[in-house]
């Protein structure tokens, strides 16, 4: 399965931060992520070493909830860095997951911020939810025309809109 999600990341150059097994029409229950430290890496290297999540499932989430905005690699034309549209997600602020790595090895984790907000996003999948499912708002962002307006869009979304410092 490592092999068959490293293959269809690939084909999505520098898009994306996690896949699930039903989008790249694996029959397997699983998805991949990608850790933190290579979000920001362009190229071949940038998929060299991702997450795997075997059989996850979802022991605990928060009770707080967060709006975000979310791109899909299901959905191109919603995918941010095609800049046309996103969608405003309302998830968990962490979820604590069991799953088996590639290995077999059972682990549990707790997940926050977003790698947390991913990881909720990828096991959607495997319940044939999709953001769509759940977006509480679609911007399209070909309609905010010029600088001023996108700071305007800026500072109106500030409160969703976590940017990543690495």
């Amino acid at each position: 399965m490592k092999k068959e999600m490293h293959d269809a990341k690939s084909h999505h150059k520098d898009s994306g931060i996690g896949l699930s097994c039903p989008q790249v029409s694996a029959d397997k229950r699983g998805f991949i992520l990608l850790p933190p430290s290579q979000w920001t890496k362009t190229g071949k290297d940038r998929y060299k070493d991702f997450l795997c999540f075997l059989n996850p499932r979802i022991l605990k989430l928060s009770e707080r909830t967060k709006l975000h905005w979310e791109g899909c690699l299901s959905f191109p034309k919603y995918f941010v860095p095609n800049c046309s549209e996103i969608m405003l997600v309302e998830r968990a602020e962490w979820a604590m997951l069991e799953f088996f790595d590639e290995e077999g090895i059972k682990h549990c984790m707790s997940l926050g911020n977003m790698v947390g907000r991913v990881a909720l996003h990828e096991m959607d999948h495997l319940e044939g939810v999709v953001m769509a499912d759940r977006a509480k708002e679609v911007v399209k962002l070909s309609e905010i025309e010029g600088v001023e307006e996108f700071e305007k869009f800026v500072k109106a979304n500030a409160k969703h809109l976590d940017l990543i410092d690495v």
